[in-house]
């Protein structure tokens, strides 16, 4: 059982480490080829089973994209699931189970709380900080779909990096949808969540 175990995490480590490269690769050939890296959001009907375990055990309306980025062997895991929230994370393996080494995106909804956008999911303010790494985009307001605004807040790296996401209120409820830093090229970055995003608020 011990073999197995190792054999596991040293899979799971090897799949984070080829997501690492990956992410890192299309950044780099996105700042020095005179022809930008083109992401592909791919449809995933892994999504379909997830959402309706979610109907089932939780009373927050799923928002789930129906696109994923073109990652191999996609899968995706329930991380939380209860009556005011869920966490779904976006994988490389089924057994990644959003480990950090092999997750590259993060689906969440709740019932609101009260809490601004900023105070639950902003990057710190305090200027005495500084982030070992940030991407360039700035944090912005966007317009998704069927009128609903959202806000992009991009990934920073401190003790552990952020995703880059965007997160909006619609009805009672707050939906987030993130990537992990460098899985998209900088200059797609944005346009690529908020197709999501109103690809999940189409759907929802």
């Amino acid at each position: 059982m011990q073999i197995i175990r190792a054999f596991k995490r040293q899979k799971l480590l090897a799949m984070g480490l080829g997501l690492f490269l990956l992410g890192t690769s299309l950044v780099v050939l996105s700042r020095t080829s005179n022809r930008p890296v083109k992401a592909e959001l791919n449809q995933f009907t892994g999504l379909n089973q997830i959402e309706k375990a979610l109907k089932q055990q939780t009373s927050v309306p799923p928002a789930l994209p129906r696109k994923i980025p073109d990652v191999q062997r996609s899968s995706v895991s329930i991380l939380l699931s209860e009556e005011k929230e869920y966490k779904v994370s976006l994988d490389v393996h089924p057994d990644c189970q959003g480990a950090t080494v092999c997750s590259f995106g993060r689906l969440e909804g709740k019932v609101l709380t009260g809490q601004t956008v900023q105070e639950e999911y902003g990057n710190p303010k305090d200027r005495s900080w500084q982030p070992l790494a940030q991407s360039p985009l700035p944090e912005k307001t966007v317009t998704l779909a069927n009128g609903n605004q959202g806000l992009f807040i991009p990934w920073v790296c401190g003790a552990h990096c952020s995703t880059s996401k965007i997160v909006w209120d619609q009805d009672r409820y707050r939906y987030a949808i993130g990537l992990r830093g460098g899985m998209i090229p900088d200059d797609q970055e944005l346009d690529f969540l908020v197709a999501m995003a109103n690809s999940a608020i189409e759907n929802k």
